[in-house]
């Protein structure tokens, strides 16, 4: 009889317990959302006040190199959640439109409540800011493959041409106001410095090994580390005008332009 007693006892604890924590995770989600709508207005910074709420179960943190990257999901429950969020969050950059870059907008397009989102995240537009730099490091990395397999008997003004081809395709694809976004959260985040010109050092490396092995004796010598320099210039010359959306841009007096300075800092 007194174990049956305790059994019961035990249930009906139970059952509270879990009545608590039902209610108390709805308290929450409803919470979220508001806090997400308000967000949405810019009225406060909702990531530190989850942060200090709940905490994320999947955290979104800037690098020592300022990239941008996740922490390892401890389930693969929250890691099909990241996945989907990430393919959502692609899917709004590639609408190019910034100011889809939001809580709400996410949650539409996955398919996932706010509660969820802000739950899971620290910060949402880290998710955005993740996904622009995957993309930009593929456009960087499909520069780089052009270097490398650039004939070594071509003299640097057609590899200088060849580039801005290239580069001029690939950011016209880009609405200028992304660039801008991921531009200002940046500095925002970490002020300018010369680590925000990280993503191009692949190109420099590609450019120092090309011109060891070219044979049309139109290539100056330079160390990787100037490369670096010179690269970063020339990001300046080439990308500036379509992110400031000034006339000049992809023009052919912004090739003629792009293309000497290269030969200029790079050529014999």
């Amino acid at each position: 009889m007194l174990l049956s007693c305790k059994i019961v006892k035990n249930l009906e604890r139970s059952s509270y317990n879990h009545l608590l924590a039902y209610l108390f995770k709805f308290i929450l989600d409803r919470l979220f959302d508001v806090l997400a709508v308000i967000e949405s207005l810019s009225l406060i910074n909702l990531k530190v006040i989850l942060f200090k709420l709940y905490g994320p179960y999947l955290l979104i943190t800037m690098t020592a190199n300022n990239k941008t990257q996740f922490s390892k999901a401890k389930q693969s429950r929250s890691q099909k959640t990241l996945d989907d969020l990430l393919e959502a969050a692609d899917e709004l950059v590639n609408s190019a439109d910034p100011k889809k870059f939001t809580t709400r907008s996410l949650a539409d397009k996955s398919g996932y409540a706010l509660g969820t989102l802000t739950t899971r995240l620290q910060s949402v537009e880290n998710v955005f800011l993740y996904v622009i730099e995957k993309q930009r490091d593929k456009n960087i990395q499909s520069l780089v493959k052009s270097i490398e397999d650039f004939n070594e008997k071509k003299s640097i003004e057609e590899l200088a041409e060849l580039i801005f081809d290239q580069a001029r395709e690939l950011i016209t694809k880009v609405n200028p106001k992304v660039i801008q976004f991921i531009e200002s959260r940046f500095i925002k985040k970490n002020q300018f410095s010369s680590k925000y010109f990280h993503y191009a050092d692949p190109i420099a490396h590609a450019l120092v090994k090309s011109q060891k092995t070219n044979t049309s004796n139109t290539f100056r010598k330079v160390t990787e580390k100037e490369a670096k320099l010179i690269v970063r210039s020339l990001i300046m010359i080439l990308e500036r005008p379509f992110v400031e959306e000034d006339p000049i841009a992809g023009s052919k007096e912004h090739r003629r332009i792009v293309t000497e300075s290269f030969v200029g800092l790079l050529g014999k």
